[in-house]
């Protein structure tokens, strides 16, 4: 049988273990939260640098049908960037890149090669040009970090 002293002591222990366990779970549990804080603000900004990245390429497929020629522009040709601004209740290409909030965005055209006029053909990195065919790429960068979207934009002459 176990002493009164002897007693005192073992509950000394649970209680020292039982507050050993409790701290282990709160640590446990902020970190946790932390981490899940720092996630969430990581997928905020990937899906604000996503938006933009989509927005570039929804006003790009907008001078596609509506202003050709603004696509071919040297304004924003390789390596030359602009960025899009809505004037008049439609989109106009600007030079440089532009900075909304912590990013940084750009957009530039470039051309696209086929190997053969003739269909069927492919793109390629060298052959004839395709002038009715460029290849847009949108960029945004934020805390060292960057998301491009590349699309094609085509123009179909009326005849």
């Amino acid at each position: 049988m176990l002493s009164k002293k002897q007693k005192n002591g073992f509950a000394l222990v649970e209680i020292l273990v039982s507050i050993a366990i409790v701290a282990m779970l709160v640590l446990t549990l902020q970190t946790l939260i932390v981490r899940s804080v720092r996630i969430s603000r990581i997928n905020k900004e990937q899906l604000q640098a996503t938006l933009y990245l989509r927005e570039m390429a929804e006003a790009a497929r907008d001078l596609e049908q509506s202003d050709w020629a603004s696509l071919t522009n040297p304004l924003c040709n390789t390596p030359e960037v602009c960025h899009f601004e809505i004037s008049g209740g439609a989109w106009v290409l600007t030079a440089g890149s532009e900075t909304a909030g912590k990013f940084t965005r750009s957009f530039s055209v470039h051309p696209v090669y086929r190997d053969q006029t003739d269909f069927p053909n492919i793109i390629t990195e060298m052959g004839m040009e395709d002038i009715d065919t460029k290849k847009v790429v949108a960029t945004v960068s934020w805390d060292s970090r960057t998301m491009t979207l590349e699309t094609f934009a085509h123009n179909f002459p009326l005849d």
